[in-house]
């Protein structure tokens, strides 16, 4: 790489268009393209002719456990509409306390929040879908309890295993 400053941008300029620098002959020539079975086309064809779909699309879908949970009729302040949460896991408690949130916002909405024996907090997230097509399931974020209060939510699953990638 070469860096030019000031008044020497227009020589530098000048240089590299009449300096081949290791390219395709000073830019006169079509330059090679990445791949060598690449037809300059673009695109990925298969043997019909047709663009290979992504045949990873499933890799990319997320599971929750909580996919045939009724998300719509979900009440943030009536937790008998919320989905079971987890009891197992790396996460999951036997048992839960209904409470109020540490959030003020939600606290003044009236809604609930579940605690586990340990004092972490669980909420549900309700399933989304994005203008993209992006699709996110609903799942619980869970909060454990830390003296200074200062710690990250973890979205975690109906086995009670921290879901990546939300």
């Amino acid at each position: 790489m070469q860096t030019a400053v000031g008044g020497d941008v227009d020589a530098w300029f000048a240089q590299m268009s009449s300096d081949n620098c290791g390219r395709n002959g000073g830019g006169t020539e079509e330059p090679e393209p990445d791949n060598p079975e690449d037809d300059g086309e673009g695109g990925d064809d298969g043997e019909d002719g047709q663009e290979d779909e992504d045949e990873d699309d499933d890799d990319d879908v997320i599971i929750s456990g909580y996919e045939d949970f009724d998300w719509d009729n979900l009440d943030m302040t009536d937790t008998s509409t919320w989905p079971t949460p987890p009891s197992g896991g790396t996460y999951g408690y036997p048992a839960y306390t209904e409470g109020v949130p540490s959030r003020d916002k939600p606290a003044r909405f009236g809604q609930k929040s579940y605690y586990d024996e340990d004092g972490g907090e669980w909420r549900p997230e309700k399933s989304a879908e994005y203008e993209d097509g992006t699709k996110k399931p609903g799942y619980y974020n869970y909060k454990p309890y830390t003296k200074s209060g200062n710690h990250r939510w973890i979205n975690v699953d109906s086995s009670g295993e921290e879901i990546e990638g939300i």
